[in-house]
């Protein structure tokens, strides 16, 4: 696990220069994926930890004199449509992940700050994206430890949470400023308590599977209540709606050491699967080969790394329409490239 002390960060990198120790915005190089894991955040003062911008901000525009005076527009304006070049996340994943010490001091306080730690926000017209936060710990923490803000997701997967609090939401799914939740998955999170924020049908279902005492607070706001329509199930009442890609399995081998390596996926496979987009990326989430697809079986493709270094191999499954449905990943390390 990467250990970062984030009480120990260089000026640059510190608040007020930045308001995340670690920040996430797409690229065209993500190719729409991203993967966070094994990571440990300790000692964070006035920044939220992980911090995932789904959509890419608009570049910024250099005003002329005369524009800069004119007054703004009223926030009921209607809202422009999102460039479609603007790189944007389709598939999110933070897993295996421990957050310790996130916290607010009074110069924060002063600027009245909004930390959390762990954000993931979007705009209103950002395209659809699948958001996994899997096996992560938020501890020693006064804050919201995860905040879902804006955004449009088709589902939110919140599965084994262990987060800082359990007497009151530790979890916000923050809609009132437009964005919106197909469906919440909460999987194996005793406990958990999670607000829900928003307008009529910003989120419509929330499922609570082997989750004893887990509750969902749909609150009311100048918006209104979410009227999100919740479920409470076991693994024995899913039944058969448990998606077979929750087992696949992606499989890594040959010469990884060696730089030279052959990924395949294996396993029960999600109906209707065209294709298999295999990457190698680094911790930064740069890739380090080519992308390869496979868009028949058998679902693999060969790769030949020539640096050195500790990177993760990724498979995204996707649909017949294009549309991602599972991502894998295995991490890897390539000692000495041949």
């Amino acid at each position: 696990m990467r250990d970062i002390d984030a009480g120990a960060l260089p000026p640059e990198k510190a608040w007020p220069e930045q308001y995340s120790v670690m920040s996430f915005i797409p690229t065209d190089a993500a190719n729409g994926v991203l993967v966070v894991e094994g990571l440990r955040i300790h000692d964070v003062t006035n920044q939220s930890a992980i911090d995932v911008t789904l959509t890419a901000p608009a570049p910024q525009r250099v005003e002329d004199p005369i524009s800069i005076v004119k007054p703004k527009k009223p926030r009921t304006a209607a809202p422009q449509t999102l460039p479609a070049s603007r790189p944007a996340f389709s598939s999110v994943t933070i897993r295996d992940c421990e957050i310790a010490g996130v916290h607010i001091n009074q110069a924060g306080a002063a600027g009245r700050l909004s930390v959390s730690a762990i954000r993931i926000h979007g705009f209103e017209e950002s395209p659809s994206a699948d958001v996994t936060v899997s096996d992560v710990v938020v501890r020693d923490t006064p804050l919201v430890s995860l905040r879902i803000q804006g955004g449009n997701i088709r589902t939110l997967t919140l599965r084994r949470l262990n987060l800082a609090h359990r007497d009151r939401e530790s979890l916000q799914i923050s809609l009132l400023d437009g964005g919106s939740v197909q469906e919440v998955l909460i999987d194996e999170c005793p406990g958990l308590s999670v607000a829900l924020l928003g307008a009529q049908d910003a989120v419509r279902h929330v499922i609570m599977r082997n989750s004893p005492e887990a509750n969902v607070n749909d609150m009311a706001t100048y918006a209104g209540r979410t009227n999100a329509v919740v479920k409470t199930e076991t693994t024995a009442d899913a039944g058969s709606t448990t998606h077979p890609a929750a087992v696949t399995e992606l499989r890594v081998g040959g010469d990884i050491a060696g730089g030279r390596f052959q990924a395949s996926v294996a396993g029960p496979l999600p109906p209707h699967l065209s294709m298999v987009i295999f990457q190698v990326v680094d911790d930064q989430n740069y890739r380090i080969c080519t992308p390869q697809t496979a868009a028949s079986p058998p679902w693999q493709t060969d790769f030949h790394a020539t640096r050195p270094g500790h990177y993760r191999v990724q498979a995204e499954l996707r649909d017949r329409n294009g549309d991602p449905v599972k991502v894998l990943s295995v991490p890897v390390d390539v000692v000495t490239p041949k």
